[in-house]
Parts: C-alpha cells; sequence; structure tokens
C-alpha cells in the first residue's frame, strides 16, 4: 500500500485499509479460536486486531519501513497475542472447581424440581 506518510491518512483511507485487511484479521481471529485451549471473546480479538492495524497506520513511514503490509500484519498479530496472553493470565488465576449434583442444587434448589410434558412439577433425585 504506498502511501507517503501514514500521518496523513483520512478518514476515508483509514476506512478502506480496514476493509482491506479484514478478510486476514477474521481468518487469523478464526484460526486463533479454533486453537484455543481457553475461551476467547471474538470481540476482543477484532478489537485487538483493529488496534494494531490503527497503530501500524500511525507508525508508517515509508523511508523506515518496507511494506504497510508487513508492519501491519507485525502490528496485528503482537495485539493478539497480546489478547491471549491477558486471557490466559485471567484464566490461570481463576479458581473454577467442579461442582457436583448435591452441591448444585444446595446453592440451587430450583435445580431439584423438573417439569414434565404437559407441565407439572416433579421431584428430581
Amino acid at each position: 500500500m504506498p502511501r507517503s506518510n501514514a500521518k496523513s491518512l483520512n478518514n476515508l483511507d483509514r476506512e478502506s485499509v480496514m476493509i482491506e485487511y479484514a478478510p486476514m484479521i477474521k481468518g487469523s481471529i478464526a484460526l486463533i479460536q479454533e486453537h484455543s485451549r481457553i475461551p476467547l471473546d471474538r470481540e476482543d480479538l477484532i478489537a485487538a486486531a483493529l488496534t494494531g492495524l490503527f497503530e501500524a497506520m500511525d507508525q508508517y513511514n515509508p523511508k523506515s519501513h518496507k511494506s504497510f503490509r508487513s508492519l501491519a500484519e507485525l502490528n496485528i498479530r503482537h495485539s493478539l497475542q497480546q489478547e491471549i496472553k491477558a486471557a490466559a493470565d485471567f484464566f490461570t488465576h481463576v479458581n473454577l472447581q467442579p461442582v457436583g449434583p448435591a452441591e448444585a442444587t444446595k446453592h440451587m434448589p430450583e435445580l431439584t424440581y423438573g417439569y414434565d410434558w404437559k407441565g407439572h412439577k416433579y421431584h428430581v433425585h
């Protein structure tokens, strides 16, 4: 993407860059979510990727960078890695304990009752 300077990008140019990089961002996020062992929010990943893209737009200088695409891909990847690391850090500090049926019904008595197809309430053993 030939640009004289990223600071000269106006809103229309930013929008066209977002549209141009949307398929790459969607593909990266799909791969991340497919292979991730922790739950990652799609909207958070999109926001992180767009942050990386906007940072690349602000940093781009044709004199110091060969191509905008390489800088954008690097910044997007870095932003996504930071988001994944933040989510992983959160889930390593959360202590999730498995709860059996007896423990669940003690805290949520409504789980001890069910309804049949006619709507009659019955006790679950």
